[in-house]
């Protein structure tokens, strides 16, 4: 596999899981967190999409 290609790990070092399994540092859930490496780019691309959505929507809900 081409590691030039790879997305970096979002991971911020805030690694503390919600109610829903969500972490709140990145919004990956802990197998999109422990399967990381072994995905390929667009499959990480993917994850990174759709963590962004759920920190927003974890933002929100905690803005209410």
């Amino acid at each position: 596999m081409n590691t030039f290609n790879r997305i970096p790990n979002p991971c911020i070092g805030y690694c503390k899981l919600n109610e829903d399994g969500i972490c709140g540092g990145c919004g990956r859930t802990k197998s999109e967190r422990t399967d990381w490496i072994f995905l390929q780019p667009a499959q990480q691309q993917e994850i990174v999409d759709k963590s962004k959505q759920r920190l927003a929507e974890l933002k929100q809900q905690t803005e209410k």
